[in-house]
């Protein structure tokens, strides 16, 4: 294992309690209404409950660690992400579609869809590494990645 990528305690906290503060206060509203609208209660009902729901797989999913080997990227549960030989490039730049703190990797051919709030996603050939991580942490992985592909080039 060359690097390890974990969501920070906090980091996870804000996550979570950003989707599961607004589900509450729906359910909050929705017991408020009851008496005037029944079906207005129901939908605020299901939407508050659907986000608490939400707030708690963000934050059981965000709780793993992403590891680093010189074969993969390997997810939290011990299957991998990539290989290191389906990386096409590494993007950290401003400007790129990636997710806060992190990483975006390009991969050679599609992969399937796969999420976990706050550690990654990968849509396509993309691969988003990221979000509750430190940044420190993903810079670091970043650049381990970066130095394996031109070893392996040259």
């Amino acid at each position: 294992m060359l690097a390890r990528l974990a969501a920070a305690p906090v980091r996870r906290a804000v996550a979570a309690g950003a989707v599961i503060l607004p589900g509450a206060l729906l359910i909050f509203l929705a017991l408020e209404r009851i008496g005037r609208s029944v079906p207005a209660a129901l939908l605020l009902a299901g939407l508050g409950v659907a986000l608490v729901l939400l707030g708690r797989f963000v934050w059981q999913r965000s709780g793993g660690t992403l590891m680093l080997t010189r074969e993969a990227l390997i997810g939290p549960d011990g299957t991998p992400l990539c290989r290191i030989e389906d990386i096409a490039a590494v993007e950290t730049g401003v400007l790129a579609f990636k997710p806060s703190g992190g990483f975006l990797l390009r991969l050679r051919q599609p992969m399937p869809f796969g999420w976990a709030p706050g550690l990654w996603w990968r849509v396509g050939r993309r691969l988003g590494v990221g979000g509750a991580v430190a940044r420190h942490q993903a810079k670091a992985m970043a650049e381990l990645i970066t130095i394996i592909l031109n070893e392996r080039k040259g």
